[in-house]
């Protein structure tokens, strides 16, 4: 799946969640589109897609229905200079800890829960877009 690389304007990732593989591009190949949007944290994959009208949040090879009202996602800065991104469902629960992004930008100790971190990381970015319907009504039809 053709997935757009958060806040990379122009670069594109072909994902395939079932071999945990990655392909980097400057467009999608044979006139694809993209479905979603993902990034690399570490060796790990997070991505949103949109499957069959549907969004879907992957973290490597787990699989979550974000249209599960059970979904719950927790997004929180660590005191140590990490982030901790969960997803609880119905059936089984995953979760990544990976360096700030604020850590990288060399802007020192971000306030916790900055407004800025949606527009930073994509996890967080994922969290905000799906605190509310429209939202998510806006990534199904941008993405189907």
């Amino acid at each position: 799946m053709w997935l757009e690389k958060f806040n990379h304007y122009g670069t594109f990732i072909d994902f395939d969640p079932n071999k945990i593989s990655w392909l980097e591009a400057s467009s999608p190949q044979n006139g694809a589109k993209a479905i979603g949007v993902c990034d690399l944290l570490g060796d790990t994959v997070v991505a949103m897609a949109c499957l069959s009208g549907e969004l879907y949040l992957f973290i490597g090879r787990e699989r979550f229905s974000l249209q599960d009202p059970g979904v719950r996602l927790t997004y929180e800065h660590n005191e140590n200079g990490t982030t901790t991104f969960s997803v609880s469902g119905s059936n089984h629960s995953a979760g990544i800890t990976y360096r700030s992004w604020w850590i990288g930008a060399g802007a020192g100790v971000a306030a916790f829960g900055s407004s800025s971190d949606e527009d930073e990381d994509v996890c967080a970015y994922i969290r905000f877009m799906m605190s509310v319907e429209t939202r998510r009504k806006h990534l199904v039809q941008k993405y189907a």
